[in-house]
Parts: structure tokens; C-alpha cells; sequence
């Protein structure tokens, strides 16, 4: 039962730290936001919205690459794409088996798997909110991921390119030639 006050009493100590930081202008309540609302597919009639969280149940890796490539950082993008993709179908392989076979651990090897890849989505997320200044922190974020990680993924879609349809294969190429890098330098 400790722990529990423990944890009410840190989301208090954020939320009354959040008050007093806009109270004294620290943070502009109404600054930048997410270009959709956690809630905007629930709140309005938005069929596009509804297919692209439908989509994004199976295509968050590839929006993961596409924002990351979109935040200048390419080199990681292509590992957290690949990870997340990995980690997201072992999950939902083990989530079935637990349910299949009769072996003890599969249901929590199967979270664990989950929480690797909500992890993985969250901290794309907070590339975002920094790259783009929006207000809020990581404990939001993880928990938005976790409970709604296909609408995570949208808003960071939608905050990053402005039209929530998110390209399956990037328009730059994956690796550069000698020759790229050539005309990069003499500019």
C-alpha cells in the first residue's frame, strides 16, 4: 500500500509542478501542441483519422523510421524501426502462445516485449516534443504509448509532415554514395 501513495504523490508533485511553472510563465499553457489530440478520434467524425490509427496498429515501425529520419536522425532510425518492428510481432506471438500452449511465462515474456516497444515508441515521441517544443514530459508520453500507441504514432505522423499520411519508403535513399556525399560537402 506504500508504494501506492509514493506513486500519487509523484504525479501530484508533476502536476503541481506543471501548475506553478505555467502560473509563472514558464511554460505557455497554450503553446505548441500535437497537431491531433489523444482524444480527437473519439471526439470527432474523422474517417482518415480512424483508417490511420487502424493502419498504425500493424505500421508504427515504419512511421517510427519515417519520423526519425524526419528528425535527423537517420543512423538510429533504421535500428528503432527495425527493434520496434521485432519487438511488436514477438509480443503478439507470445501473446497468442500464452494462450495456445500451456507454458507458465509467456503472457509476461509477451509484456515485456510490449513495454520494450512502447519504450521505444515513446522515446520517438519525446525526440518529437523536443524537436518541436511541445509542452508535456516522458511520463505522459510513455503512458499515452502504452495505452494508445497507434494514436501516438499518428500525432507524431501528423505534427512531423503536416498531413498524417506517413510515406511507406522515405524519398531520400536508406544509404549514400561517394557521390552523394561529394555534392553534400561542395555546397
Amino acid at each position: 500500500k506504500q508504494w501506492y501513495h509514493r506513486r500519487v504523490r509523484g504525479f501530484m508533485c508533476v502536476s503541481l509542478w506543471r501548475a506553478l511553472a505555467m502560473e509563472f510563465h514558464d511554460i505557455d499553457p497554450y503553446g505548441p501542441d500535437f497537431a491531433v489530440g489523444v482524444l480527437d478520434a473519439f471526439t470527432e467524425v474523422r474517417p482518415r483519422l480512424w483508417w490511420d490509427i487502424i493502419k498504425e496498429i500493424i505500421l508504427t515501425p515504419c512511421t517510427l523510421y519515417t519520423v526519425a529520419r524526419e528528425l535527423d536522425t537517420k543512423s538510429t532510425g533504421i535500428m528503432v524501426s527495425l527493434v520496434s518492428a521485432v519487438s511488436l510481432l514477438t509480443s503478439v506471438i507470445l501473446l497468442i502462445a500464452s494462450f495456445v500452449v500451456d507454458v507458465t511465462g509467456l503472457l509476461a515474456l509477451a509484456l515485456v516485449f510490449y513495454l520494450f516497444f512502447v519504450c521505444l515508441v515513446a522515446a520517438t515521441r519525446v525526440a518529437v516534443r523536443l524537436q518541436r517544443s511541445i509542452n508535456g514530459n516522458p511520463v505522459e508520453d510513455f503512458f499515452v504509448c502504452l495505452f494508445a500507441y497507434p494514436i501516438a504514432s499518428v500525432q507524431m505522423a501528423e505534427t512531423i509532415f503536416g498531413h498524417g499520411t506517413v510515406p511507406l519508403m522515405p524519398s531520400a535513399p536508406l544509404i549514400m554514395s561517394s557521390h552523394d556525399t561529394d555534392q553534400n560537402t561542395r555546397v
